[in-house]
């Protein structure tokens, strides 16, 4: 199975038309929590998505930028657009994304299976 991080980089990568790494570390940051918002809410599964939402918050000073590289007038837009890509390419990738950061060389991410998460949350 392909990695999660190389997952979230393609993603980045094709909504941003390749520009995502001209941005500000916290733009992009933004940009990752947008994608596990949207990779976890597909899944159905018990998560705090309030606090994704507090997070992507202390992102939003570069929405202006963002929305202009993704031709997205709003965060759900961009939600919906990331989406649209893991509904496409890996609809049946069921791993639970726990966190995924941008260092400025690459990004990391941390997951669990589903099973193995499920397990957990009860």
């Amino acid at each position: 199975m392909e990695q999660i991080s190389k997952i979230a980089n393609s993603a980045l990568d094709e909504i941003t038309q390749g520009k995502f790494l001209q941005f500000p570390k916290l733009a992009i940051t933004g940009l990752l929590n947008d994608f596990q918002y949207a990779w976890l809410k597909r899944l159905q599964i018990p998560y705090k998505f309030e606090m994704l939402d507090f997070a992507r918050r202390l992102c939003n000073g570069h929405n202006k930028e963002v929305f202009k590289v993704t031709q997205c007038k709003s965060t759900k837009d961009i939600r919906h657009k990331f989406s649209k890509y893991i509904n496409k390419w890996h609809k049946d990738d069921d791993r639970v994304i726990l966190s995924l950061r941008y260092n400025r060389k690459k990004i990391n991410a941390e997951w669990l299976e589903l099973k193995e998460y499920l397990e957990s949350n009860n």
